[in-house]
């Protein structure tokens, strides 16, 4: 069955099979930018090179495995063919829900511009592989929509100095997401309800806002720490809203080979 996750669903939809074990840079890091136009004759111009300093990622692999004692195997002669069919299509979804789970959360922290997440060593502990893709674009509210005297004008100035950022970067040029955190959300749901005039479109939908022509979503979802206990990471930072372009070039790229492993009984 379908596995839904809001991250992969909504925002890294793109996951391409690659065949190569690196990803190039140059083709993340590229943004959309205005060039000068050229005398007809004359050789075409070169795209910018973003300066970075290395020329490839390393994807790792999510390889996870269960093991079947011999009590089970024992077990499994008594309940036929078909139980035996029932007890692994559960075993795999287990693993499935658990790698689906793993790509979410770094795709997640994706978001901010830089993957830290645990590698476990052959020998026991664990060191950090990370990816860092730089800050993402940082609006600063003009006045925080908790504050006193603060009004839906001021969610208007601070959702358009958004979509200007944006767009300055290349992007954002038709339609963007919204997501709020739960502080964030709730700041901007009592500005909301204390709104009296018309000028605004305010309308309440489950789980979202729509101010103007933007619709500003709740995102409370949360994914467990790989290493720390009982520990949970939030999806959205609760005092901040963040603007997502859908066609911006999110991409996740797919190894065939461990694609193609998960999907084989042989795993069990």
């Amino acid at each position: 069955p379908v596995i839904q996750t809001v991250v992969m669903d909504e925002v890294f939809k793109d996951r391409p099979q690659h065949g190569l074990p690196v990803v190039n840079a140059q083709d993340i890091k590229r943004r959309v930018r205005t060039m000068p136009v050229i005398r007809r004759g004359a050789p075409s111009l070169a795209m910018p090179s973003e300066g970075v300093s290395i020329s490839a990622y390393e994807p790792l692999p999510i390889a996870i495995n269960d093991s079947v004692g011999a009590t089970d195997v024992n077990n499994l002669k008594l309940i036929g063919e078909q139980g035996v069919e029932a007890w692994a299509a559960q075993k795999t979804d287990s693993l499935r829900r658990t790698v689906r789970q793993t790509s979410e959360a770094i795709a997640s922290q994706a978001l901010t511009g830089k993957i830290a997440w645990p590698i476990q060593l052959s020998g026991g502990g664990t060191e950090t592989y990370e990816v860092d893709w730089g800050d993402p674009v940082m609006v600063t509210a003009p006045k925080k929509w908790d504050a006193e005297g603060a009004g839906l004008t001021d969610v208007v100035k601070t959702l358009m100095a958004m979509r200007k950022g944006l767009r300055r970067k290349g992007f954002g040029g038709g339609a963007v997401k919204y997501w709020a955190g739960e502080d964030a959300f709730l700041g901007l749901l009592k500005l909301a309800e204390a709104y009296q005039g018309d000028a605004i479109r305010v309308e309440f939908k489950d789980g979202s806002i729509i101010v103007g022509a933007a619709e500003i979503v709740l995102r409370t979802e949360e994914y467990p720490d790989p290493v720390a206990v009982n520990t949970w990471r939030p999806v959205q930072p609760s005092n901040q809203v963040r603007i997502i372009d859908p066609s911006g070039g999110h991409v996740m790229p797919r190894s065939e080979e461990h694609t193609s492993e998960l999907q084989s009984p042989n795993t069990i």
